[in-house]
């Protein structure tokens, strides 16, 4: 007697495709904080419809089963994505980063295939897409990621449905884009010290100011969003640790922001740390804000007395 087989498949139904922020976030486990659509930072690489999103952790979800498949593990750093247009929901992206436990979640990859149809392969990219789910993995050490689209419910970047948003799209460079698209802050940090900085970006958020970070390197080419970035905020902060020093990624952007003229803080992120080297010279002789000598909201409010300090000299 043959066994029957249930092909498990990911289920979003509280989250509707048309929904504002407002609904979403009323069916989180966790509230977001703030869902004012102003300050909901800002998918920079689509160059037609403006677009904005909020993250949330998988593990604060009680059901996990939604999005992976049961008795999978999934690392801490691993979240869902939620991506508005014109104030509606067009897009979930579930953002799977690696860690020494999971490497490659070859069981998430299979069971997502499993669960749409018509695999296609493009780009040296697998896609998997039905009029539910669009699949892909870029093959990278640092992610995977996995898409869920209703296709023709909403029109991101003038299309009823693009699953390659930086294709066919206006290709407007960085000083061309309107004075609402720049930030008062961008974040530059490692990955190892995200945690930290991702509580930093929450709260300047809940303060009203305009945050651009990469959340684990979550859109379009690292180095254009990099440099987009960089060209369209006032300050940028320099998490400064041993981490940050040795990655070659994070000695681009400092050294790009200090080539733009930005107005760069420091910020210690590493007991005891001192800068040397390239990162040394380039902190020169900034006034510091140690997030490890105060408690967080202390050398919260001393990042905000020196951000302000630098406005009124401008």
């Amino acid at each position: 007697m043959s066994q029957e087989t249930t092909v498990w498949g990911p289920a979003y139904n509280e989250y509707r495709f048309g929904d504002s922020p407002s609904d979403v976030n009323k069916n989180l486990p966790v509230s977001f904080g703030t869902v004012e659509w102003n300050i909901l930072p800002v998918a920079i690489e689509y160059k037609e419809n403006e677009v904005r999103y909020f993250c949330v952790p998988l593990h604060d979800f009680p059901d996990p089963t939604k999005f992976v498949p049961p008795n999978t593990y999934v690392s801490s750093s691993s979240y869902a994505c939620f991506l508005f247009t014109n104030g509606k929901l067009f897009r979930t992206s579930i953002r799977l980063i690696h860690d020494d436990q999971a490497r490659n979640y070859k069981n998430v990859t299979e069971a997502y295939a499993h669960a749409v149809n018509t695999p296609v392969f493009s780009d040296g990219t697998f896609h998997y897409e039905d009029e539910r789910i669009f699949y892909y993995s870029s093959f990278q050490s640092d992610h995977t990621v996995i898409e869920t689209i209703l296709k023709g419910c909403v029109k991101p970047d003038g299309n009823f449905w693009n699953p390659y948003p930086m294709e066919n799209t206006s290709q407007t460079t960085s000083n061309s884009l309107p004075s609402s698209s720049s930030y008062d802050v961008m974040i530059s940090y490692c990955h190892h010290d995200k945690d930290l900085c991702h509580k930093l970006y929450e709260r300047l958020v809940q303060d009203g100011y305009r945050v651009w970070i990469d959340l684990e390197n979550m859109y379009g080419e690292t180095v254009t969003r990099m440099a987009e970035g960089i060209e369209n905020s006032k300050f940028v902060l320099i998490c400064m640790s041993e981490k940050y020093k040795s990655s070659s990624s994070c000695q681009l952007e400092a050294e790009y922001a200090f080539k733009t003229q930005r107005c760069l803080i420091p910020l210690i992120f590493q007991k005891g740390y001192k800068p040397t080297g390239w990162l040394g010279m380039l902190a020169g002789l900034r006034m510091y804000v140690d997030f490890t000598k105060y408690n967080f909201d202390t050398a919260y409010e001393k990042l905000i007395t020196e951000i302000e300090r630098y406005r009124k000299q401008k």
